[in-house]
């Protein structure tokens, strides 16, 4: 008969090697989604200005951003600076949409209607700061080029979503860095341009970034 203090002895051991085992296997697991991330990335590099690939590689990201740990998110951050590496050059609403979908899919923002209660930790937040860089990317050429109120719209829904985390949960270098650049952005729209293709000054894209700016910063209930 075995004497307790050895059977305790025994089941500890067994739920350490099982703990071992299952770290171990979730770490191939991402660097087997790592491996797919960036196989996506370089298609997409590969594609630069071709929207409608750069869409699709982006909703192929999607649950990768979902379902794994922040090694593999940190990748898809990189993966989105390529999707959104010559936007000035007239991207469109639907590559838009997809790059902030999985971008707002791998940042730990859960809801904004209160603040978290969960520890935003350094990882969380150095993952939304590369996030919203893409986002004031995205932003910058859209009001300097492409001059299009769907894609202002798309990518300020972005950006207030964050802008409103950082607001209620007291982010101060996030929620300075984002106003900061809205008001840059603001001035952007007001340059006039010497092309028929586009407006001499942006006045829906600056409407659309005061529109977003003030509810980000509404009161918190």
């Amino acid at each position: 008969k075995c004497h307790p203090i050895f059977l305790n002895f025994g089941i500890r051991n067994s739920w350490r090697a099982q703990s071992i085992s299952n770290k171990h296997s979730n770490n191939i697991l991402s660097l087997l989604a790592i491996n797919d991330v960036r196989r996506i990335r370089y298609k997409m590099e590969i594609a630069r200005g071709d929207w409608a690939v750069i869409e699709n590689c982006m909703w192929e990201l999607l649950p990768y951003g979902r379902e794994y740990d922040y090694s593999v998110r940190s990748e898809i951050m990189s993966a989105a600076v390529d999707a959104s590496d010559g936007a000035r050059y007239g991207i469109n609403v639907d590559a838009v949409h997809a790059i902030v979908t999985v971008l707002m899919e791998s940042i730990p923002i859960y809801h904004i209607l209160y603040p978290s209660r969960r520890k935003i930790t350094k990882k969380d937040t150095e993952l939304i700061e590369r996030a919203l860089n893409v986002g004031h990317d995205l932003l910058w050429d859209a009001c300097r080029y492409v001059r299009k109120p769907d894609v202002t719209e798309c990518i300020m829904r972005f950006i207030h979503f964050i802008l409103k985390f950082s607001h209620i949960n007291n982010l101060i270098k996030i929620k300075k860095e984002t106003l900061v650049t809205l008001d840059d952005c603001e001035k952007i729209c007001d340059e006039e341009k010497n092309t028929p293709m586009f407006p001499k000054i942006f006045s829906e894209g600056k409407q659309i970034i005061r529109k977003y700016r003030e509810l980000a910063l509404e009161p918190i209930e």
